[in-house]
């Protein structure tokens, strides 16, 4: 049996992690030993190390200068990209981490510098996870901020200063350099946990697997049986942050007497105290997610791919209040498809009302658009659902045994 690394860099949702244990839990069950790389910064909230051996990765991480990334170069400034000095400290971290763990391959989850390790030593490696953080094996990587495009010249100048930044430290390395940025991710075999119209570089990609999302029909059947009564209109799945993005919209579904189950994880009490007797009923958890979002009649996200996915997957419409790029790419690209609606980071009370409103009226027309768009986006995956943990391992398992052919 192999040990499998599996390396987590970039990206603070949870969405990350609960692909990377539900992927670990498959292999560890055929045998397989799993150890967990996370950046120190992920460690704090992970539950990795509570089931796995897990190594608290100590790179650095520099201030980002962009603050509204308009490509995949700009995206990985934190992780030292366009700064050769703070590349060569953090690969020297991640080159030590792969030897001291000696690992026959390794599954990365935006761990861009532990590609760029993977390409020093030949580890062979898959990266699994959603469009937005797995780059195209593309030259030049495309740019992704279509409400606001960003100059062309700008996204260009930082593929160049990342591209010059790790043929330094690969030369340094005694390995070869770059011909160009996509090189990075040409290595290794994109397994997407998402679907292709949701894939923001689908049109960019070669050889990519989109698996659909995870755990999108768990319970669905077993949910749907239950008291529809006791179901609430929306189910909303949000995050809190110091930007408050959750606050107006909890606030507009109370306004709009919205029957609503919300997970907020860490709301303040203050809050909490606000929508005491309102509509709206905070929990810190749901358990089962797919379930929950099955007897509803819209969900509200803030567009990260897990959650809205499998909102989507359970057949419900979607309101998307994104706090980043990311998940407005997600939103936006929804609601041009009809599945949802988007509504801009501090959007009106105006503009969040008419979004729920237009919602409630239109459901019928919203859910069949959804039903029709599900059936469509998984005849373009790998296997069907209820078979994507089988093939899943099986690739995996089909990697490996070329990595033992090749060492014979």
């Amino acid at each position: 049996m192999a040990r499998i690394m599996v390396a987590w860099e970039l990206g603070a949702g949870s969405g990350h992690e609960a692909v990377s244990l539900r992927v670990a839990d498959l292999l560890s069950a055929r045998g397989h030993e799993v150890v967990f790389a996370l950046h120190e910064e992920q460690t704090t909230r992970a539950r990795a190390p509570h089931r796995y051996m897990t190594v608290a990765v100590r790179s650095p991480r520099v201030a980002p200068t962009i603050a509204d990334p308009g490509n995949f170069a700009e995206c990985i400034e934190a992780a030292g990209f366009l700064d050769s000095a703070v590349l060569s400290e953090s690969l020297a971290v991640w080159l030590r981490v792969q030897q001291q763990l000696a690992p026959d391959l390794m599954i990365e989850d935006f761990a861009p510098t532990a590609l760029l390790a993977a390409r020093c030593t030949g580890l062979p490696s898959v990266s699994l996870g959603g469009g937005f953080c797995i780059a195209p094996a593309w030259a030049p990587w495309p740019a992704f901020r279509h409400w606001a495009p960003v100059p062309a010249d700008r996204l260009l100048a930082a593929e160049y200063r990342a591209l010059l930044a790790c043929n330094s430290v690969l030369a340094a390395h005694g390995c070869t350099v770059l011909g160009s940025m996509g090189e990075l991710y040409a290595a290794t075999t994109a397994l997407l946990t998402t679907w292709p119209a949701l894939d923001p570089y689908a049109e960019f990609r070669r050889g990519a697997h989109y698996l659909g999302p995870f755990d999108s029909n768990a319970s669905v059947t077993a949910s749907a049986a239950l008291d529809p009564g006791l179901a609430p209109e929306a189910v909303a799945y949000l995050r809190w942050d110091p930007s408050g993005a959750a606050l107006p919209v909890l606030a507009a579904l109370a306004q709009a007497k919205v029957s609503t189950q919300a997970a907020v994880p860490d709301l303040g009490v203050d809050v909490r105290q606000m929508l005491a007797g309102s509509t709206v009923r905070i929990v810190d958890w749901i358990a089962d997610l797919p379930g929950a979002f099955a007897r509803a009649r819209f969900a509200v996200t803030h567009g990260g791919q897990g959650a809205t996915l499998q909102a989507l997957a359970a057949g419900c419409p979607v309101l998307v209040v994104p706090t980043q790029a990311e998940q407005y790419i997600t939103g936006a690209r929804l609601a041009s498809l009809g599945l949802g609606m988007v509504v801009r980071p501090r959007s009106s009370t105006e503009e969040l009302n008419a979004a729920i409103d237009h919602l409630r009226r239109e459901h019928a027309v919203f859910a069949e658009r959804v039903a029709r768009f599900v059936q469509d986006q998984r005849s373009a995956c790998v296997a069907p659902p209820e078979s994507i943990d089988a093939w899943l391992v099986q690739y995996i398992e089909s990697v490996l045994n070329r990595q033992v052919n090749r060492v014979h």
